[in-house]
């Protein structure tokens, strides 16, 4: 399936270009690293991901005041 804003060309062209798929080909080229290591990265990954969304969904709501912190940042007015 592809997107609804993004030809199926387009699509492709980024799986084709992706930087992270871009150096896995390149690391495995240059034998730095085997199949067995992209395996395991990529179920670190994949784990890492897993604790960090259910962290999130476990985690209470912050205070409303909260969408307002660091948001914008505070730059000196020129005035030249």
């Amino acid at each position: 399936a592809y997107g609804v804003y993004r030809s199926r060309e387009v699509l492709e062209w980024y799986k084709a270009n992706d930087p992270l798929e871009r150096i896995e080909r390149f690391l495995l080229k240059m034998n730095w690293i085997t199949n067995e290591d992209v395996k395991k990265y990529r179920e670190e990954a994949v784990r890492k991901v897993e604790e960090a969304i259910k962290f999130a969904m476990e985690s209470p709501y912050p205070d409303l005041e909260e969408a307002f912190t660091d948001v914008y940042s505070d730059y000196p007015v020129y005035r030249g």
